[in-house]
């Protein structure tokens, strides 16, 4: 049973690795969108994403937790990306 799960690791650390790529270019590609529509107001993806969260309308202040959700996801998993490499 041991030598079955050890010849199986390396195979799960290759899919996990493809996986969290995969993962990291999407979100990568999503805040390249934000930080880009952010600059033609004029404002950092940081103000651009707490104007939102700021709003009094319920509906933009949950599209700025939305939007917070994106960045700190892309953040997190572009970190753990560069910890495996």
């Amino acid at each position: 049973a041991g030598a079955l799960l050890f010849s199986q690791v390396p195979l799960f650390i290759q899919q996990y690795k493809q996986q969290l790529a995969g993962r990291v270019a999407e979100l990568d590609r999503q805040v390249k969108s934000l930080t880009q529509t952010a600059e033609l107001s004029g404002k950092t993806l940081e103000q651009y994403v707490q104007k939102f969260l700021q709003s009094n309308d319920i509906d933009f202040a949950r599209q700025g937790e939305f939007l917070q959700e994106i960045v700190t996801r892309f953040k997190d998993y572009s970190y753990a990306w560069m910890s495996l490499n």
